[in-house]
């Protein structure tokens, strides 16, 4: 969770697999990976489900695990602006 709370991301199994979430009291909770694709525009070509594990204080950069091109890898996502920056902002990468 950040800093202050306001931010929350992990991941839950269901029947289909894995999939990783971000909760705040303004959204809700959403699915982190169609978010980063959507809303941050990250290539995720080759990646499976992400597992969410944690997300820095200020909310800009969040790091996981999961399967890309069916290899166990490790990943950090950097975004230009917190997941719960209001909408308008310049878009990470």
């Amino acid at each position: 969770m950040t800093g202050d709370g306001s931010v929350v991301v992990g991941f839950s199994r269901s029947k289909s697999g894995y999939e990783s979430f971000i909760w705040d009291s303004v959204k809700g909770v959403r699915g982190l990976q169609s978010l980063l694709v959507d809303e941050y525009h990250v290539d995720l070509t080759g990646w499976g489900p992400l597992m969410a594990r944690g997300i820095s204080a200020d909310g800009k950069t969040i790091v996981g695990d999961g399967k890309h091109n069916d290899h166990d890898e490790a990943w950090v996502a950097h975004l230009d602006k917190p997941l719960n920056a209001p909408a308008g902002k310049e878009r990470g990468k």
